[in-house]
């Protein structure tokens, strides 16, 4: 039985068991290779008056879940794949709304206009669903079960590792003498960056007026430590998670605490999330003159707060170059994140500024360059996304990138000593997953087979040096996932090209679905949408080779779906949609079907309306060369 939690469609009935309105969100095949949907939607209609006497809540049938929310005048059937509360109570809250609208079932009968209403009312509800990681979980199950069935497996040797959680001992940090005159000098250490100095000299604090605001700031300054390189050295994990435990400060604690245990474990909370929950006792802090607001400014920055971003550039500027730069790249990821160019002008005086401020970065060889290239990447892909970037002028921003960015990606790792893990991984994800996602897509099948092997190369060193930080307890936890799984789909979309699939890959993804990595949905949802988005791509790389036609029908579709999904929860992130878009789009021309093909068409159509002509066109080039294409062929 395929077991896979995605909303096929819906029903509404009024409370006689009239159909009113029916939708089906994705087409499912039965082993007949006729619509499930429509074999449904006759076997309820059977059954109705048994329905309309017993009030199922839930029905199990051969390959779907029924669940019934009951508010007169109205019946709401909501058709899942398998069995989960969600759904449960998802029906409820539909049928309820739909009953405290005052839609008259008469009137819906009749009038285009109230099922329209209603129709608002139900999609609204179901947009807002939480994607499930558990949905991942059964796909990659079922392609695991199915493996027998896929064709072109190899032992790829893919450095790939699962996350073992630790405990975290606390260790004691004894305190020292002071070797510092003032608690003051230790703060501008922190301002100039000097953070092994800080956790060298706080300790000389630890008794007394500041002691505190001492281990605040070395566990603040120890844990950036350990994001960097292992070539740098950071405390330990252990004298980390027990200075944070004295803190008495409870906001202050639970902070730190959650930093230090995202390299032991998936988090639960993370500052983002606590700034959130407790930010009108924060704000009080921040309001006041004395050292407590100093050091919250260092213990938050850079949180992706906007407001709080913007505090912070305009009273550091000319105070700390430290605090400003991460307050101002971290807006502008915001802005890359969150909104488009409004023309080409805007981002061209963005990427002036940005390339200026990384060459002079460059040139006093500062401990900031890292942070400066950072901002650069970030720029040049906030520039695919300007509404009016042409054809032309997109490719010469990419070649821009393949030419000019790799350089100084080289003269980076040369003269920066301190590059962060997490630049590294962002840095990777967004190169792989954007910039050289968009230039394969782009680039004619018989010219991609010297940037498909070099890119193959990088990414298996990429996995590499990431599964040995690992090891290492030098990068979160939650990151280490996003960043493999990133590396792991485009490593599958090159085996597509290649026509291999690595077995190795197929056997760990199952185990690479940790259920409390669905936490990242409420407190860092960029990067449980960069996760979903990647395992769902990967997903549908393996999936196109299951020689079972029904089965390879079914799950390319759901994957196409789940994708759209996506595509809508990050509506308001430009280059998320984008990219959720462009791979539910690839999967819907390569599945041979009606329903398949008049998805893509109407995702082109969105496309028109919605993206760039550059964008546009690589939609385009997709198009041309699956129409010719065959899935035989692939």
């Amino acid at each position: 039985m395929l077991v896979i939690f995605v909303i096929i469609g819906y029903l509404l009935f009024d409370d006689g068991g009239i159909l009113l309105l029916e939708k089906q969100f994705v087409e499912v095949l039965t082993h007949e290779k006729t619509s499930l949907f429509a074999s449904l939607l006759t076997a309820i209609t059977r059954v109705m008056e048994e329905i309309l006497h017993q009030h199922p809540r839930h029905l199990e049938l051969e390959n779907t879940h029924l669940y019934f929310g009951y508010r007169p005048p109205f019946i709401f059937v909501l058709i899942v794949d398998s069995e989960n509360e969600i759904y449960e109570k998802l029906a409820d809250t539909i049928a309820r709304d739909l009953a405290e609208a005052d839609l008259n079932p008469e009137e819906m009968h009749v009038s285009d206009i109230a099922r329209q209403a209603a129709k608002r009312i139900i999609d609204h509800h179901i947009a807002k669903t939480p994607l499930l990681v558990v949905d991942l979980k059964a796909l990659a199950n079922i392609i695991k079960t199915t493996s027998e069935f896929i064709r072109n497996r190899i032992r790829s040797g893919f450095p790939v590792r699962k996350p073992k959680t630790i405990e975290i001992k606390p260790t004691k940090v004894k305190p020292t003498k002071p070797k510092l005159k003032s608690f003051e000098n230790l703060i501008e250490l922190y301002f100039d960056g000097k953070l092994s100095d800080v956790v060298k000299y706080a300790p000389g604090f630890f008794v007394g007026d500041y002691a505190d605001l001492a281990r605040i700031l070395y566990a603040k300054a120890g844990l950036i430590l350990r994001l960097y390189d292992p070539k740098v050295w950071a405390p330990p994990l252990e004298q980390l998670y027990g200075v944070s435990t004295e803190i008495s400060d409870e906001i202050a604690r639970r902070v730190l605490i959650a930093e230090t245990e995202m390299f032991a474990r998936l988090p639960s909370e993370t500052p983002f999330s606590i700034y959130l929950r407790h930010s009108d006792e924060i704000s009080v802090v921040l309001q006041g003159e004395d050292l407590r607001a100093t050091v919250y400014e260092i213990l938050f920055n850079p949180i992706p707060i906007a407001p709080f971003l913007n505090m912070i550039i305009r009273k550091y500027e000319n105070r700390s170059r430290y605090m400003f730069c991460l307050a101002k790249e971290n807006l502008m990821l915001l802005k890359m994140l969150r909104q488009k160019p409004r023309n080409v002008d805007e981002w061209l005086l963005a990427f002036s500024e940005t390339k200026t401020a990384f060459e002079k970065s460059l040139k006093e060889r500062d401990h900031l360059l890292d942070h400066h290239y950072h901002v650069l990447l970030s720029t040049l892909i906030w520039g695919m996304l300007t509404p009016d970037i042409t054809v032309e002028d997109g490719f010469k921003l990419i070649d821009h990138f393949v030419s000019d960015i790799k350089k100084y990606q080289k003269e980076l790792e040369e003269r920066s000593e301190r590059i962060m893990i997490t630049h590294k991984a962002w840095n990777i994800i967004w190169v792989y997953n954007v910039l050289m996602r968009v230039l394969l897509e782009a680039t004619p099948p018989e010219e991609r087979r010297n940037l498909l092997d070099e890119l193959q190369r990088r990414v298996l060193d990429s996995a590499k040096y990431f599964s040995d930080l690992l090891e290492r307890r030098r990068i979160p936890i939650y990151l280490y996932y996003v960043t493999l799984i990133s590396l792991i789909s485009l490593y599958t979309r090159i085996g597509v090209e290649h026509n291999t699939v690595p077995d190795d890959i197929i056997e760990i993804l199952p185990e690479f679905v940790p259920s409390d990595i669905q936490n990242l949905f409420e407190i860092a949802p960029q990067s449980f949408y960069q996760y979903y988005l990647c395992f769902l791509e990967t997903l549908g790389n393996i999936a196109l080779f299951i020689d079972l036609h029904v089965v390879r029908t079914n799950l390319l579709m759901k994957i196409a779906h789940l994708l759209e999904k996506v595509a809508d929860a990050m509506s308001d992130v430009p280059i998320y949609k984008f990219l959720a878009k462009l791979f539910a789009f690839r999967f819907y021309m390569l599945v041979d079907s009606k329903e398949a093909r008049n998805a893509a068409n109407r995702l082109l159509s969105e496309a028109e309306k919605e993206f760039s002509p550059f964008l546009i066109h690589i939609f385009k080039r997709l198009y041309e060369f699956h129409s010719k294409s065959t899935q035989e062929e692939l």
